[in-house]
């Protein structure tokens, strides 16, 4: 059971930094490229960095965080 104690530690030590990479993203697209825009323009390209530091990065490492952590607890 101390296992779980340090698993939630690094858990939340990890949404920490997952979460300030999604804010740095958006700071770095708003303030040096042009924000985002949804109207054809040269702004909508920079969705793809948002959505991709959003999805692939932060969720899927929620998601794999949890599939162990759920697999270590009842096992």
């Amino acid at each position: 059971m101390e296992d779980y104690g340090r698993f939630l530690a690094l858990l939340v030590s990890a949404l920490h930094v997952g979460f300030v990479a999604v804010i740095l993203s958006l700071v770095w697209v708003f303030h040096y490229r042009e924000g985002l825009s949804w109207d054809g323009g040269a702004g909508e390209f920079n969705w793809h960095p948002v959505l991709i530091i959003t999805g692939f990065v932060f969720i899927q490492g929620i998601g794999a965080s949890g599939s162990r952590g759920w697999r270590g607890a009842t096992g």
